[in-house]
């Protein structure tokens, strides 16, 4: 796994979200987002929004051409 962590520019050393990405054994071109969150207190503020552009970026820009999501309980935010 690789977790891409997004950090303040004023305080980089505290994370505000991360993403958690796995390589699909199935699937030489997609990549697995187990895991997209933003730390409690910023939710709403669209950070989360900017989290999954950036890792759809760093997706394509490294040759993915799918990325596969696992959730339970937060599918309309992604849906959204």
């Amino acid at each position: 796994p690789l977790s891409l962590v997004m950090v303040s520019k004023e305080d980089p050393d505290t994370p505000i979200g991360h993403a958690m990405l796995s390589r699909c054994v199935e699937d030489t071109e997609g990549i697995l987002a187990e895991s997209v969150l933003v730390t409690d207190r910023l939710r709403g503020m669209g950070y989360g929004r900017r989290l999954m552009l950036m890792m759809h970026e760093f997706v394509r820009q490294n040759g993915f051409k799918r990325v596969y999501l696992s959730t339970r309980d937060k599918r309309d935010f992604y849906i959204h």
